[in-house]
């Protein structure tokens, strides 16, 4: 019996041995030479295979406006000993379609160059219900008349390693990503001047460098955004996000959240906020989701029309052991919380949102401004509206702090001004 069992084991271990090795023999790699297609190299690509693209510009019809649907499961990379110079492969555009169109697929694409794309949503690429991994790729010049200059994402899997986004514009929100629903992570990735919207204070289009929805879960860790501009400058996020050991550098917001605009859930480490300026509120970062920050550095922030040159926030926030310092809160009638501003909202439309439950605790505020005439809380500004203030905790250090009151007094050594 013992040995009729082992021999049916012995013949399904073959079995699968040799299942596995016709799979690895039906994947084949296929070349793209300086010229060639790479559409027609895509339409004959079965799942399993590679294809390898050789240096040089593509473009035209027979390079853009790609399909990948029907579950197939690809790579499509720069021959192997260019992948990492991320600019040897050039897709360009020509402003008259996008690159890929992944429904369905899995789709890996590796050193490649992706430019000046157009299209409603997703200038260089649209996936729905897929998943897409992108590795040393580089997008510049893309956009989108809607959702994601770059890349649009809706209900799929997308994953962006050690890439660059430089210039790219939507319409409406994510100048450089886009995504609906499902997971984001980026990691190690550089985004620059990358733009949604116009930049005018009457429109509040989201993300500069990334928009996330209601349903996604973004994981964002040692990427760097510099210079964009939206709602949310270099962020917007309406979903769940976990960030880390990344840098916000003179990203600039035309209403509120310099830097980032939190909607919804999100946690904050090892970050680093400076020169980032907001028109209206929050130059680094304005919050109105439930949010924790440990271990970040905001310096030389700004909020030009008044509040909050550090953070605002009207929602439930917690800040450990960070460093808040030389932010300014700015107006010509007055700024109101140099380092960060705590309100609430009592108007029926916005009456939901509640900043309870703040603890700032084991952080250093020092030499924050606010205003030049007339301003009040040159560190933090509370005010209730007319409602009850739930829970403040404040355990912090305030160091060189001056600020004037209403009256044009300079008062020292003050923590905070409470307006109820």
């Amino acid at each position: 019996m013992k040995k009729k069992y082992l021999k049916t084991i012995v013949v399904l271990a073959l079995l699968l041995c040799f299942a596995i090795s016709i799979s690895a023999a039906s994947a084949k790699d296929i070349y793209v030479s300086k010229g060639g297609s790479i559409k027609n190299a895509v339409s004959k690509a079965k799942s399993g295979d590679t294809i390898y693209i050789k240096a040089g510009t593509y473009s035209g019809t027979k390079n853009r406006d790609i399909i990948i649907d029907n579950n197939k499961n690809i790579k499509i990379s720069a021959i192997s000993n260019n992948v990492k110079k991320r600019n040897t492969v050039v897709i360009s555009l020509g402003k008259a379609n996008r690159a890929f169109t992944i429904s369905r697929g899995t789709v890996t694409l590796s050193g490649i160059k992706i430019t000046n794309g157009k299209k409603d949503l997703g200038g260089a690429i649209a996936i729905t219900k897929g998943k897409l991994t992108i590795r040393y790729c580089s997008f510049t010049n893309n956009v989108a008349t809607k959702y994601g200059g770059a890349i649009f994402a809706k209900q799929s899997k997308l994953n962006v390693s050690k890439s660059t986004f430089t210039n790219n514009k939507a319409k409406i929100s994510g100048g450089g990503i886009s995504h609906f629903n499902n997971k984001l992570i980026v990691d190690n990735s550089t985004f620059t001047s990358n733009r949604a919207g116009n930049g005018k204070v009457a429109n509040t289009n989201f993300g500069g460098g990334i928009h996330t929805t209601d349903n996604s879960n973004a994981n964002i860790k040692g990427s760097y955004f510099t210079k964009n501009v939206a709602y949310g400058g270099a962020i917007a996020n309406f979903g769940k996000m976990n960030l880390t050991t990344s840098v916000f550098e003179k990203n600039r917001s035309p209403k509120n959240g310099g830097a980032i605009a939190i909607e919804e859930n999100a946690k904050l480490e090892k970050c680093n906020f400076t020169g980032n300026v907001a028109a209206q509120r929050g130059g680094a970062i304005h919050n109105a989701g439930k949010t924790t920050i440990k271990s970040s550095r905001f310096t030389y922030n700004k909020a030009l029309r008044g509040f909050a040159g550090g953070f605002d926030t009207h929602a439930p926030l917690k800040v450990y052991n960070s460093v808040i310092s030389h932010n300014t809160a700015s107006h010509k009638s007055g700024g109101l919380g140099g380092a960060f501003t705590l309100y609430r909202f009592s108007g029926s439309k916005e009456k939901y949102h509640y900043a309870s439950d703040v603890l700032i605790q084991g952080c250093t505020i020092t030499y924050n401004s606010a205003g030049k005439t007339g301003t009040w809380g040159e560190s933090v500004f509370i005010t209730n509206g007319d409602m009850p203030y739930a829970k403040t905790s404040i355990k912090l250090r305030l160091v060189g702090n001056t600020w004037k009151d209403e009256n044009g007094n300079i008062v020292k050594n003050t923590n905070w001004l409470c307006n109820n």
